[in-house]
This record gives structure tokens, sequence and C-alpha cells, in this order.
């Protein structure tokens, strides 16, 4: 599944060595995993000011309880993305119901959100979710006089690399995200090999700590970083980078020349695209996702090729104290604006010179 990891005539699963690299860091007197491997699936929501994204979302978790029961999971419930609780196994709260009561309280509050959050291992979040299903929506981020946040809701499922071996589908990941895309309507999406960080506020927020992850992600520019929800930054109007599948919604296809001029320039062999909702864009860059390996001169055309052609409805951070991919870069980057701007768009950036 990796391009660049040399398995010469050992019986070796890529997706096992993938998932058994578990960088560490000492936490007080705990040594703690702050990094493992997974596919994920990352939606950044539109804010279209009228309340259907929630709706979408309930929809979107029954398409992923299909394929992945609730039971499984730990599960918070509350309506807070960091409240420490958590029940394995128990039935949560019906969606359904949470739904109606906040769609019923629409008109009377101003702001709330509507979220959940689903992960096998540790209660307590102190290790990466490599199976996982987020979704976050406050509806304060849909107004037009908080446009000035430039924030999205989003939704997130990652799934470990030896579940989908061994579900041996062919093109399950591709359907899956593509029903996803056409359940949610994001603005944009990507889907792709990803780093998983700790859902523990106490470690994700510790950006010393990750820096053990940057020769790892740094060498490796397929990897997607952390969660969704710590992505969420920069999105409303403009998309980030893309992956392995990219969706992009028809109005900032526009932004590019529109379907058929993209269309125009992605044709290299191995480049496959479907249209997406009216005027969008579902894309996959190569057979399989890759996360390429620069120390050994391994890059990733296919990536390159779909960057270069939706550079322009990508973002561009020169303003302000809010990173996109939040807690990525070195320490140094929390006391310098200069420093983090370039952290973030070097990022962002990562595949529009590979060719």
């Amino acid at each position: 599944m990796a391009e660049g990891l040399d398995m010469g005539e050992m019986d070796f699963n890529p997706s096992e060595v993938l998932e058994a690299i578990a960088p560490t860091v000492m936490h007080g007197k705990s040594e703690y995993v702050v990094g493992r491997i997974c596919f994920s699936m990352m939606f950044f929501m539109p804010a279209d000011g009228n309340y259907s994204t929630p709706p979408r979302m309930v929809e979107a978790e029954q398409r992923v309880a299909t394929e992945f029961p609730r039971e499984i999971y730990e599960h918070w419930v509350f309506e807070d993305p960091y409240a420490r609780n958590s029940k394995k196994g128990e039935t949560a709260p019906s969606l359904t119901d949470r739904l109606a009561n906040f769609m019923t309280n629409n008109e009377t509050h101003y702001n709330g959100a509507f979220g959940g959050k689903y992960w096998v291992g540790r209660k307590d979040g102190m290790a990466p979710p490599v199976q996982f299903l987020q979704w976050y929506y406050d509806r304060v981020l849909e107004k037009e006089s908080h446009a000035e946040l430039d924030e999205a809701n989003i939704f997130q499922l990652n799934i470990p690399l030896t579940v989908i071996d061994d579900l041996a589908r062919p093109k399950f990941t591709q359907k899956l995200f593509s029903d996803l895309c056409q359940i949610l309507q994001p603005l944009s999406a990507v889907g792709g090999l990803c780093m998983a960080t700790p859902l523990a506020a106490i470690l994700q927020q510790k950006q010393k700590e990750l820096e053990t992850l940057l020769p790892i992600t740094d060498n490796h520019p397929g990897l997607l970083f952390g969660s969704a929800f710590n992505m969420s930054q920069h999105t409303r109007f403009r998309m980030s980078a893309v992956n392995w599948l990219t969706a992009i919604r028809g109005d900032l296809l526009e932004l590019c020349g529109g379907r058929d001029g993209v269309l125009d320039t992605l044709t290299r062999p191995g480049i496959e695209t479907a249209p997406y909702g009216d005027a969008g864009l579902l894309i996959q860059a190569g057979e399989t996702p890759q996360m390429g390996n620069l120390a050994e001169g391994v890059i990733l055309p296919h990536y390159g090729d779909v960057a270069r052609a939706l550079r322009p409805a990508r973002l561009h951070i020169d303003g302000g104290r809010a990173p996109h991919v939040a807690y990525y870069g070195p320490e140094a980057t929390n006391y310098s604006d200069e420093k983090m701007w370039a952290a973030q768009n070097a990022w962002l950036a990562r595949f529009d010179e590979m060719v």
C-alpha cells in the first residue's frame, strides 16, 4: 500500500508494517504512543446557512454503521468535543432524537454544537485512534456574521489498514468515500494514509512532543496529519491540500477553470475521475494510496498533478495566529507568526513540484 517500502522477497504485509510504526513520547513518568498510520477520510462542510448539514451527518453516520457497528466503539456523545466521558458497548443515545432536539432549538439558540466521537482504543483518548468516527457541527460557523472565523464543520472516518485488507473488497475505500460525499455534500474532502494523533487534549496540544512525528511526516508527504477537527481553520471558503482521494464542489472547482478545464489537465495514466454533485469532481490519484519517501527519492507525481490542477482553490495562510494543521511544525512556530505561516503553507504546497 505504501510506495517506497521495499518488501523484497520477505512475506510481510505492508499494512502490518505501517501499523507497527508507533513513535512514543514521555509525558510525566509515562510513555505514550503519539502517532499511528491508518486510512482516513476527512470532509469539510460548506457554510450554506440552511442547517442542512446535521441531518446529512446523521445519514452519513448511519452509512458508516453498515460497515462498522456502533457496538465496537467507545463513544463521546456530548456536544463538547473534548468531554472526557466514554461508554464502550453501550447503546449511544439515538442520533435521530438528538438531531430532532438540536433542530428544534435552531430558532431559539444563537449557537450550539451537534457532535459525536466514536473510537476503538483507550478510554482516556491517550492513544492515536486508527478506528475512529467524528462529526462536529456548530451552527455559529454557518452564520454570515461569523464568516471571518473561516472555519468549517467536519466529518471524519479513520479505518485501520489491516481491517481494509481483511475486508478484501475491491474499491471499498473509493466506494465508501464516494457514498459519504454524495450524502454529506462537502465543500471539499480528502482520503488517504494518515498519521493519527491522540484524542486527549493533554497530548494532542503538546507541539513539542508532537515534533517526534515530524521526521516521519516530512519524509512521507502523502500522509495526512491528525484530525479534521484540528484542520477546520481556513476551510470555509477554500480547500486543504489534496490526497489520494479528493472531492471538490462545483463552486470551488470554478476557481480552477471548472470541471472541463481541470479534466483537461489530469491526463496522466492512473488518475481516475467521476462527477460530484452538479459541477464538482471526485479524483483518485493513482491506483493505491501512497505516502512517498523523499529520503529515497520516491515522489508522488499523481498527487502533484491534482495539486497543481486545484491550486487556485487551495487555502493560503498569510495572516492571523490560527494554523490550518493544528500543532504541526517545530515548536518555534508557537512563537513566530511568520514561521507558522511558512510551515503551514509548505505543508499545503508539498505536492506542487512533484512531476
